[in-house]
């Protein structure tokens, strides 16, 4: 069974818990209106990036600490229906 915990408190947020690849914990902090600075320590090491949360999009950028490996990843938003 799967326990993940999650604190947020104000521009920053914590969490931690076993996720698909085993354990994990990531702190976030708002550094702008849309973007976020984020660390992340689990299975897969040490990795530290940034996100941008737009209206349509979500992009994020992270490399890993112990081996240098940068990874990306993008989201469109569902955008809803009046």
């Amino acid at each position: 069974m799967k326990r993940n915990w999650a604190y947020p408190r104000g521009k920053n947020f914590f969490a931690f818990g076993w996720g698909k690849r085993g354990p994990y914990a990531v702190a976030t902090r708002r550094v702008g209106h849309r973007k976020y600075a984020k660390l992340s320590i689990g299975s897969l090491g040490p990795r530290v990036g940034g996100k941008y949360s737009g209206k349509r999009a979500s992009v994020e950028g992270r490399v890993n600490l112990s081996s240098g490996k940068p990874s990306f990843s993008f989201k469109r938003k569902r955008r809803r229906r009046r």
